[in-house]
């Protein structure tokens, strides 16, 4: 409230209220001073006149000009303010603070539409086509992932496998990657298929395997295909030395490592591809996307990427291997994990595939460490591969004496076995690193130009003693280069038999565990 001549001005409701209807209630207060005299303008100063232009030739004196409303710093009306000026500059006052917030909610709403329309023709057009490329791509620049998955594989005449798997890889060194997974399938056999010597059936297996530095773990913890696989394992781990030649198409492409390798084709061409929705799978929200490969741009993307790989990389698919096959696709795709389904049909050998694989964890740390109290695997692997269709064992060797060897010299020998097949896994590790096999198997155990030795120790025989010692045979190229090699160690058991075992080579006198690499 303020008053003026005309009453009591209320700034917070814009009405005037009459100073008579104040005075009850108003306390006393003194009376204004009078208003000074005014200072008579010094002697000689003409008083200020108009020009006449209505022609009655009389000068008109000037109205007092009105007084300019007065707005205090804080945004309030000056209450020395005339009532009519105050109320009109708080009437313009409210517009101009009404008129900013319409013109800030106005670009606000601009901003919000024009956001949605960008997101939704993103989510609902061009998303779609590039999901799955950027699914794969992520794929394979992990380093680490974990995940689950599952195969259903379907033919005529009644053959149906399932295989599901859970576990974790860790590629950060890809000449030494690492796995560790569950598998579980199931086969399933009609009366319209059998394998030769076997009987139709069906049957489940459930193993956990591990992969660490080329080397293989196997534990069996569910064995029903005894009529399929006539092979009889405990629950022990068993191991077994790969003859991997891992890396080599990461030496050649440059490549640090993958989750699942240089060589796959990330940027797959795709027709009908289409934006879902939003879908909760295991409590995650992820972007639904659905598509189907287009074939008819597939050889052109696969030309593409073979530019761009080395011969070792390269890869082989032709128009011929997928002219009868569809493929249909489900993505869903979150913040830290994804989910696949490939459903793929082959109409000339009636063969469906169903394929699922979750993952997630990208390039988080994990930890895969080897199993203590393994088993050799090799002697069970010979059994698989040196029986025939009519159980007999084939062999290479002519003339074999009967079996007289104890059940020590037996066991020497399956321990040569191991070993020879160690040394031709560290070969292969060692060409990878320096493109040549090393003069002497002592090159194993050297670290050289940054790159760590493949052994820390060489095995031995476990006699040591000639003639069982193992021979390593490098053969050098026409520039001189170690690229191929014979690996061999003699063998008690004179009456052995079965892969790799050959004839006596020199200093051999019974028989000979050789292998031979065909040269990179």
């Amino acid at each position: 409230m303020t008053s003026s001549s005309q009453g009591w001005l209320c700034l917070s409701c814009g009405h005037v209220e009459p100073t008579a209807g104040r005075q009850a209630n108003a306390p006393a207060k003194p009376a204004p001073p009078a208003p000074a005299e005014p200072q008579s303008a010094p002697a000689g100063t003409p008083e200020p006149v108009l020009a006449d232009t209505s022609g009655s030739g009389t000068a008109v004196t000037p109205p007092a000009a009105a007084e300019a409303p007065a707005v205090l710093a804080s945004g309030f009306i000056d209450p020395r303010t005339p009532v009519a000026t105050s109320m009109a500059t708080a009437r313009r006052l409210t517009f101009d603070r009404r008129q900013r917030r319409r013109v800030l909610l106005f670009w606000l709403v601009m901003a919000l539409l024009i956001g949605g329309i960008t997101a939704a023709g993103y989510l609902w057009v061009f998303e779609p086509r590039v999901a799955l490329a950027g699914y794969l791509q992520r794929l394979v620049t992990a380093r680490t992932a974990t995940f689950a998955s599952s195969a259903t594989v379907a033919a005529t005449g009644g053959t149906k496998i399932t295989v599901t798997s859970t576990g974790q890889v860790d590629v950060r060194d890809q000449n030494h990657p690492k796995l560790d997974a569950t598998v579980k399938a199931e086969l399933g056999l009609s009366a319209g298929v059998a394998l030769p010597g076997s009987s139709p059936t069906s049957g489940a297996i459930a193993t956990q395997i591990k992969v660490i530095d080329q080397t293989f773990y196997f534990k069996l913890m569910q064995f029903t295909l005894s009529e399929l696989i006539p092979v009889k394992l405990s629950d022990d781990w068993y191991m077994y030395k790969l003859e991997a030649a891992a890396g080599t198409c990461a030496k050649a492409t440059g490549s640090s490592g993958s989750f699942l390798g240089t060589s796959m084709l990330t940027k797959i061409p795709v027709t009908h591809a289409s934006f879902k929705g939003v879908d909760t799978i295991k409590g995650t929200p992820m972007l639904h996307f659905v598509g189907t490969m287009d074939n008819s741009k597939l050889q052109a993307a696969i030309d593409k990427a073979n530019k761009h790989l080395s011969a070792e990389c390269k890869l082989t698919v032709s128009a011929d291997d997928y002219k009868n096959v569809s493929v249909t696709y489900e993505l869903w795709r979150g913040w830290s994990a994804d989910r696949l389904r490939v459903s793929i049909a082959d109409s000339t050998s009636k063969t469906t595939a169903d394929i699922t694989l979750d993952s997630s964890g990208y390039s988080r740390p994990v930890t895969i460490t080897a199993p203590s109290d393994t088993k050799d695997f090799t002697k069970v692997l010979q059994d698989l591969f040196s029986a025939d269709a009519t159980g007999t064992p084939p062999t290479t060797r002519h003339n074999v004496p009967p079996d007289t060897a104890t059940t020590a010299q037996k066991a020497r020998d399956t321990q040569r076995k191991a070993d020879i097949d160690q040394l031709n896994g560290a070969l292969a590790n060692y060409f990878n690193n320096h493109q040549a096999y090393p003069v002497t198997l002592k090159g194993l155990t050297v670290r050289t130009e940054n790159v760590p030795a493949v052994l820390a120790k060489l095995p031995a025989d476990p006699t040591n003693k000639a003639p069982y010692t193992y021979v390593y045979a490098p053969v050098p190229d026409k520039t001189g280069a170690y690229r191929s090699y014979t690996l061999t160690s003699c063998l008690e058991n004179g009456a052995d038999v079965g892969l790799h075992v050959v004839d006596p080579v020199a200093p051999c006198k019974t028989a000979t565990y050789q292998l031979q690499s065909s040269g990179e």
